[in-house]
C-alpha cells in the first residue's frame, strides 16, 4: 500500500524518505499540503513543536532557565 494522506477531499501519495520517522515525514507533508508552506518553513514548525513538546514531557528543573 502507498502510503498516503487525503487534505480536502483529494489524496497525496507521499514518498517517505529512509532516515526519517514515519510521523514526521506525515506531518510536514501534511502541513506543506494544507497549509500550502515551504518544505523549509514545514520543517521548522515541526521541530519548534517537538522542542515545545519535550519541554512539557521531559521538564527540565535547573535554575538557571
Amino acid at each position: 500500500m502507498v502510503p498516503a494522506i487525503r487534505v480536502q477531499g483529494k489524496w497525496y501519495s507521499i514518498l517517505p524518505k529512509p532516515y526519517e520517522p514515519e510521523r514526521q515525514t506525515y506531518n510536514i507533508a501534511y502541513a506543506i499540503i494544507s497549509k500550502g508552506i515551504s518544505p523549509e518553513v514545514a520543517y521548522r514548525e515541526w521541530f519548534a513543536q517537538e522542542r515545545k513538546d519535550a519541554k512539557l514531557l521531559y521538564p527540565s528543573f535547573r535554575k538557571d532557565e
